[in-house]
């Protein structure tokens, strides 16, 4: 059994899995894998405490070459009708069978759906990374330049995939070694991936993004964007280039008030990216008419998670989406879209704004408040902040101070649910802390 609170739902399985020993029980039976931390093999949790919940597991095995890491998706159920229904589905699909020989399953006692990894109803092209004969295919097409189709040929037996991050039915992001020899010569190199697999539309899109967004920023700054290296509509997959560098926020040496100023300068120049070709070859970054359901929706998560503070967190929704009515009127640039600590690379001396997977024309002022609400979030020292603002103000205009603060706030709410998702077993008082930041 593990101490962990949890708050009122109507999931059968929630508490044997997340408090009991609902895992163990499947391993003993040979539906899973054993782990040794449940929790810290949950990469992604989700929950809607009436209706559903997401869950992953992700083991340590796995994950070399064509075999897919050991992994699990799991979705949680308020009845046993829903879960067979839901079952029923996934059985009307062909399924991979990994070498554990692991299947899909049904639990009726804990309304329970389990599939694994790479299962996924709502990103098919998902499995196709293990399939070694169609992702040297789709990473032939999606290569770099420097190293062209019939002049450089693929290594087969030289690609390895690591898998960083996987929301179900959004997203898988992988790093992906592969290794390319010369045709003619004997010469080999080792490449790094940097590979999205998503829905079709959302791919496509962020492709174009990124293209227009790295032809724009050129290669004569101080700063970069990754290199686009190819899009497979085929597969829903993008590919840039991998950067080796140091992520801000996992790097302390890298703390400091110089380097926010820098950053701050580099997103200014972003910012500066505006105009007529902008508007006609870019889509809105955020969609202001569906946010502030959104926010509404997140606020009755909350809600769920801290009755007893309902009202306040109502109130605070309600709050946060007219103060963005203001904010929306704003003129627009290119922004970054998710602009937090870790978007943030060191290549070297050279800052490199990563992940663009929500740029597009927004509100520049969002991107501020986003990223000071990470320094928030991360605890670290106001000055810092500060100096991100001053760099950014060398090269144009921060704005209304009021509308900062919203958006911060704005930042702040989104990241409030973080806590329990992470299984952080203080969730309760951490989600409060951040709610009274925000309603500061």
């Amino acid at each position: 059994m593990t101490s962990f609170p949890l708050p009122d739902h109507r999931l059968p399985g929630l508490e044997p899995l997340l408090c009991g020993s609902l895992w163990v029980d499947w391993v003993a039976s040979g539906r899973v894998f054993p782990v040794e931390n449940l929790h810290a093999s949950i990469g992604y949790l989700r929950l809607k405490p009436e209706t559903s919940c997401r869950v992953t597991v992700i083991g340590t095995s796995g994950g070399k070459g064509d075999r897919p890491p050991e992994g699990f998706l799991l979705h949680l159920y308020p009845d046993r009708e829903r879960a067979r229904t839901a079952f029923d589905k996934v059985l009307r699909r062909e399924a991979v069978i990994g070498e554990d020989g692991l299947t899909p399953f049904l639990d009726e006692d804990a309304c329970a759906v389990a599939a694994p990894f790479p299962n996924d109803p709502e990103l098919p092209s998902l499995r196709h990374v293990y399939d070694p004969t169609r992702f040297r295919r789709a990473l032939s097409k999606t290569r770099p330049p420097q190293y062209p189709q019939g002049e450089w040929r693929l290594q087969k037996r030289h690609i390895r995939t690591e898998l960083l991050a996987y929301k179900p039915g959004r997203r898988a992001v992988f790093r992906v070694r592969v290794g390319v020899r010369h045709a003619e010569r004997d010469e080999k190199v080792r490449l790094y991936w940097h590979v999205k697999v998503g829905t079709p539309e959302v791919t496509a899109a962020n492709d174009a993004t990124s293209r227009w967004i790295a032809a724009a920023v050129g290669d004569g700054r101080d700063w970069r964007v990754p290199t686009p290296w190819g899009f497979s509509a085929e597969r829903s997959w993008i590919s840039t280039e991998w950067v080796l560098g140091n992520h801000l926020g996992a790097t302390p040496s890298l703390e400091s008030v110089d380097t926010m100023r820098r950053v701050g300068h580099s997103l200014a120049e972003l910012h500066q990216l505006t105009g007529a070709e902008a508007a006609a070859e870019l889509s809105e970054s955020l969609c202001f008419e569906t946010e502030g359901a959104s926010l509404v929706s997140l606020g009755d998560d909350l809600a769920h998670l801290l009755p007893q503070k309902s009202e306040m967190i109502t109130a605070l929704a309600a709050e946060l989406t007219r103060r963005l009515a203001p904010i929306q009127e704003s003129p627009r640039s290119v922004v970054h879209g998710d602009f937090h600590r870790d978007q943030i690379v060191f290549d070297g001396d050279r800052v490199v704004l990563v992940d663009l997977d929500n740029a597009g024309l927004g509100v520049p002022i969002l991107d501020l408040g986003a990223f000071l609400a990470s320094g928030i979030a991360a605890g670290r020292p106001e000055e810092e902040g500060e100096a991100f603002l001053a760099g950014y103000a060398a090269v144009r205009d921060v704005g209304d101070r009021s509308l900062l603060s919203t958006a911060v706030a704005h930042q702040l709410f989104r990241r409030s649910i973080f806590p329990f998702r992470t299984l952080d077993p203080t969730w309760p008082t951490q989600i409060a802390t951040i709610l009274a930041r925000v309603e500061s």
